[in-house]
This record gives C-alpha cells, sequence and structure tokens, in this order.
C-alpha cells in the first residue's frame, strides 16, 4: 500500500510542473483510459443485448 501512496505522490508533483497546454491533453488522454477501462468491464459484443 505504501508503495502506492509513493506513486500518487510522484505522479502528482509531476503533474504540478506540467504547463497548461500539457494539462489539457493530459486531461484528454484520461479521458481515453477511463473509456478504456470501461469498455473492458462490459460485456464484448451485444451479448446483453441479445433477446
Amino acid at each position: 500500500m505504501e508503495r502506492t501512496t509513493v506513486g500518487r505522490q510522484k505522479l502528482v508533483e509531476a503533474v504540478s510542473t506540467l504547463l497548461d497546454e500539457a494539462l489539457f491533453e493530459l486531461a484528454s488522454f484520461l479521458d481515453y483510459l477511463s473509456h478504456k477501462s470501461l469498455q473492458r468491464r462490459t460485456p464484448t459484443g451485444n451479448a446483453t443485448n441479445f433477446l
């Protein structure tokens, strides 16, 4: 658990040094990762809509 906290802290520090333009790009990438993660959680194809 401590390892995750250290990783998160390094990530926060790295983000805090980014320029505004890079923050916009990072936000877009995070949206993409979130969308990709949601797709992996749902069943593939339209199996849930079958009949």
